[in-house]
This record gives C-alpha cells, sequence and structure tokens, in this order.
C-alpha cells in the first residue's frame, strides 16, 4: 500500500521510486501488464513472458517486494490504481500502439477460439489502430453478448463497429450485420420500435447489396 500521511506531490513520487526501483529485464513486462488492467491475467502474461524469455513468478515476486503488485482475494493485481495508471501514462502512443497489438495476439494464444475474450480482443486492436481486425472482435462480443441477455452491452460493440467502419455510400455485409444485432438487442429490450427499424434497415441494406 502507500503511505497515508504524504502529500499528492510525495505520494507521486514514491510511486515513480517503486517503478524506478523495477529491473530493466522486467520493465517491459511491467508495461504489458499495465496495459492489460489492474488484475493480473496470468495465462495472458505467461504468453508475454515466454515470447520474452522472462520468468513469469520472478516477475510477479519482484512486483511484491517493491510494492508494486500484491496478492488479493488469491489472485495479482497491482497494488494502487495510482501506481497501474502511472505506468501506463508513462508510456508514448506509438509504444501504446505496439503492446496493445502484441497484448491482443497474445489473447488469440492465450485462450483460443474462446468468444468470452472477443470484448478485450476488440479493445486491443482498436487501441492498436487495427480497425479490421477490431470490427470482427467487437461483432463476435456482440453476439457473445446476446447469448447470455446482456442486450446493452451489444449495442455498444455495435456502436464502435459503426464507428470503424469507413465512410461509404454503399451498405456492407458488416453493417447489415450490425442492423440485424440492433434489431435482435432491442427485441431483448423490448423496444419494439426500435427493433422494426432496425429490421427495415437491414431489409434495405439487403437489396441495395442485391442490387
Amino acid at each position: 500500500s502507500l503511505p497515508s500521511r504524504v502529500s499528492s506531490g510525495g505520494i507521486l513520487a514514491v510511486i515513480r521510486q517503486r517503478i524506478a526501483r523495477m529491473p530493466a529485464q522486467f520493465k517491459e513486462l511491467l508495461n504489458y501488464t499495465a496495459l492489460a488492467g489492474r488484475q493480473l491475467d496470468i495465462p495472458l502474461l505467461n504468453v508475454v513472458a515466454q515470447s520474452q524469455r522472462v520468468d513469469l513468478s520472478s516477475f510477479i515476486g519482484v512486483g511484491q517486494e517493491l510494492g508494486i503488485l500484491e496478492n488479493f482475494d488469491r489472485e495479482w493485481r497491482f497494488s494502487h490504481d495510482l501506481l497501474h495508471e502511472e505506468v501506463c501514462a508513462a508510456l508514448g502512443p506509438e509504444q501504446c500502439e505496439r503492446l496493445h497489438l502484441a497484448i491482443a495476439r497474445s489473447l488469440l494464444t492465450a485462450y483460443p477460439g474462446s468468444t468470452e475474450h472477443s470484448s478485450r480482443l476488440a479493445f486491443h486492436f482498436e487501441a492498436a489502430n487495427r480497425p479490421v481486425e477490431a470490427v470482427c472482435h467487437h461483432l463476435r462480443a456482440a453476439e457473445h453478448a446476446l447469448q447470455i441477455d446482456a442486450a446493452k452491452t451489444a449495442l455498444d460493440h455495435v456502436d464502435r463497429i459503426l464507428r470503424l467502419l469507413p465512410d461509404d455510400a454503399m451498405p456492407s455485409l458488416t453493417e447489415l450485420s450490425c442492423q440485424r444485432l440492433i434489431a435482435h438487442a432491442n427485441y431483448l429490450l423490448a423496444r419494439f420500435y426500435d427493433c422494426v427499424q432496425a429490421l427495415s434497415a437491414a431489409e434495405s441494406s439487403l437489396a441495395k447489396l442485391r442490387g
């Protein structure tokens, strides 16, 4: 934990000191760990650590000794939100894109064929500026959300897809899929007017695609 009786500037200095003391061979893994979230995803980090030829157990042990990581409720995480945020804030835009892409690819290795991780994959591919891959996983995440009756989550994913698609006068199969998902989600939410509107838009898009 962080000192309780220190000014905000002093706390930031303590945080930076702890991060600076992380051995050089573990600093890149620390960056991956931070961008993947405050809670440590051990299967994911195993893949990353192996690719870097770094021992994950040693990394976690050192992180715990430095007060950067802690075991909470039988799971590893950053010991404080501020520590997690500071590691992320120190990364440049290009470095973030590279790390997000590596995290997405490592997720595919750690959880092959898993629809449950589609939302995370979509987030990391989008953050890596890979819109094609992001759209693919947003679609899978929306389908998965509908399967577990999370209609609002499905609509959030569809919104992200529509923002990522290029402006084009002609509808695409992806847009058609989005309209179908919107109709399904609104049906589950008992928004029947919006459901009918989405179905009508899907019929119009299909007619143009066939045209």
